[in-house]
C-alpha cells in the first residue's frame, strides 16, 4: 500500500525526507517512522522552549509587562510536548487512504512545528533588540500556530487509532 501512496504523493514525501530521514510508512518501517517524526517534533519543541526561556529572562530584565503571555506560551509548549511524548503506537494502519491522510497530517504538522520554532526565533531577535511593542500579538500568533499543531496532532492520533481494527 505504501508504494501506491509514494507514487501519488512523491513530492510531499521528498519534502518530508529533507527533514525526516527514511520517512516511510511501509509495514516494516511505519512504527519507526512514527517514532522518528514524533522525536523530530519533540526536538523542535524543546529548542523552542529553550529560546522562550531566554526570551523570558530578557523580558524580565527589561521589565516587560508581557511576561504572563510568554509564560502562557511556555505552558502551551509543555502541554503539546507532553502529548507528543506520551503518544506511542505499537501498530500502524496499512490502508492506503488512511496512510494518505496521515501523510497529509505530517505535512501540516511539520509546517506548524517549523513555524513555531521560526516565530520564536524571530521573537527572540525582537526582544534582544528591545523591540517589544508587538510582543502580545506575536505571542498570540505563535499560540495560534501551536494550537493548529495540537489539533492536527490529535487528528493524526485518531487516524492511526481508528484503523487498528482493520
Amino acid at each position: 500500500m505504501w508504494n501506491e501512496v509514494e507514487k501519488r504523493f512523491g513530492k510531499e514525501i521528498e519534502e518530508i525526507k529533507n527533514q525526516i530521514k527514511d520517512y516511510e510508512y511501509s509495514e516494516k518501517r511505519a512504527v519507526q517512522t512514527d517514532e522518528k517524526i514524533r522525536n523530530f517534533f519533540l526536538e523542535k519543541l524543546k529548542k523552542s522552549k529553550t529560546s522562550l526561556n531566554d526570551i523570558l529572562e530578557l523580558a524580565y530584565k527589561e521589565k516587560a509587562d508581557e511576561l504572563s503571555d510568554l509564560k502562557a506560551l511556555r505552558e502551551d509548549i509543555n502541554i503539546v510536548a507532553n502529548d507528543v511524548e506520551r503518544t506511542n503506537f505499537g501498530k500502524f494502519p496499512k490502508e492506503k487512504k488512511t496512510l494518505e491522510k496521515i501523510l497529509l497530517k505530517d505535512v501540516l504538522l511539520l509546517n506548524d512545528i517549523n513555524s513555531v520554532k521560526e516565530s520564536i526565533d524571530l521573537l527572540y531577535n525582537k526582544v534582544t533588540n528591545s523591540n517589544v511593542q508587538n510582543l502580545p500579538k506575536d505571542v498570540q500568533d505563535i499560540r495560534s500556530i501551536l494550537k493548529s499543531f495540537k489539533g492536527n496532532f490529535e487528528e493524526r492520533k485518531n487516524l492511526i487509532k481508528s484503523d487498528y481494527g482493520k
